[in-house]
């Protein structure tokens, strides 16, 4: 990852400790901020205080699930890459659900070089969607 792509900041968020862990350290190794949450409200929380770039959200999680957390904060417009794990394949009706478009998602298992591309990719997109929205100002 380039310079650029290391200071964009991350939020992870699994209700799984030991999953948790092991996904920051890993997010740790390719960005310098990585936050991490274990249920939708914290999550919430901490993207009002830290407007992270890049989401990376399961799907089933306590107090706000997911799905609902991401819903509330693209309507806000927050511009933020999204990425929704699911250990289900169904996922494009339930995406539909809540209007959420655009929205990367990776079905569980996940493999390490799977989970590096998809970050690759979101990274690109979000610097490009930020460049042309500069570019418009």
């Amino acid at each position: 990852m380039s310079e650029l792509n290391r200071k964009l900041r991350v939020l992870f968020v699994d209700d799984e400790p030991a999953i948790r862990t092991n996904y920051t350290l890993a997010l740790q190794n390719m960005f310098d901020t990585v936050y991490q949450a274990s249920d939708g409200e914290e999550a919430y929380h901490i993207y009002e205080q830290y407007h992270p770039n890049i989401l990376i959200v399961d799907i089933n999680l306590p107090k706000l699930n997911g799905l609902a957390l991401l819903q509330k904060i693209s309507q806000e417009q927050s511009g933020c890459a999204m990425v929704v794990m699911s250990a289900h394949t169904d996922i494009d009706s339930r995406l539909q659900e809540y209007n959420l478009e655009d929205i990367n998602y990776l079905v569980k298992p996940i493999s390490r070089k799977i989970f590096i591309n998809t970050l690759k990719k979101i990274t690109q997109q979000y610097i490009k969607k930020r460049t042309l929205l500069q570019e418009q100002k």
